[in-house]
């Protein structure tokens, strides 16, 4: 650095470069950590990201049946907890335009976490799904999270004695109702296979047709569904009361 004497020359001044350096590498450190912190602050790609990856529902859901004893596997794939309002929801796929809610109220899910969510007990609304096979999509909605995944399954959807081209019970004939030990099956037309099922949905009884009287001794008393299965794709369905 220059500066001018009493003589009025100028003289060259010492600078301490060494004091400079100190400076202008401590301005790089501080801008080195604000951009290391603003790169380390939460964005999309951290905030907590649900999947649901396996539902319990039975193979059939029949009409007017509520079910309260379903549950879902779901899964935080983000590094952030979880701890909000939450829905799930199902719809019949592609087709489907009614939309229902299985699940409504807060949860608490760890970054990477997978946790057991028992859903709210639910009747499944007719005008939703079709008669016989349904393929449903069932995804997670979270507040502040992403939805990373959906689930699809499907299941047989009974709509008792409203389903066209699926329903044959006025020709159904099943005899004592109540009943204790056997139960007799008679019609126009007789059933290639036969299944009863728990209100649940639970598969208690599955065979061929060959005689009309069946023994259900050994069922626990209570309601059941039985489903006959006629060899054009055709089904029947009757409640009985087990004794």
């Amino acid at each position: 650095m220059f500066r001018k004497n009493k003589a009025g020359y100028y003289i060259c001044e010492h600078v301490n470069i060494s004091t400079m350096n100190r400076h202008f590498f401590r301005s790089i450190y501080l801008l080195f950590v604000l951009i290391s912190a603003l790169a380390s602050s939460p964005s999309d790609a951290q905030q907590p990201q649900l999947s649901i990856s396996y539902i319990n529902l039975p193979d059939s859901i029949y009409e007017g049946q509520s079910y309260d004893t379903l549950y879902v596997l779901i899964t935080n794939l983000g590094n952030n907890q979880f701890s909000d309002s939450l829905s799930i929801f199902i719809k019949q796929d592609t087709t489907g335009v009614d939309t229902e809610t299985l699940y409504s109220d807060s949860a608490f899910i760890a970054g990477g976490a997978v946790i057991t969510l028992a859903l709210d007990t639910h009747l499944f609304d007719p005008l939703a799904y079709k008669a016989g096979g349904n393929t449903v999509v069932i995804w997670p909605v979270g507040k502040n999270a992403t939805t990373f995944d959906t689930l699809i399954t499907d299941f047989f959807y009974v709509k008792l004695g409203s389903a066209p081209g699926y329903e044959r019970e006025n020709d159904l004939l099943i005899y004592p109702n109540p009943v204790k030990d056997y139960m007799f099956l008679d019609g126009m037309i007789l059933p290639g296979d036969v299944r009863i099922y728990t209100l649940e949905g639970r598969l208690v009884y599955d065979q061929p047709f060959k005689n009309k009287r069946i023994d259900v001794g050994d069922l626990t008393p209570g309601m059941y569904l039985v489903e006959c299965r006629y060899r054009n794709n055709q089904r029947a369905y009757k409640k009985i009361l087990k004794l």
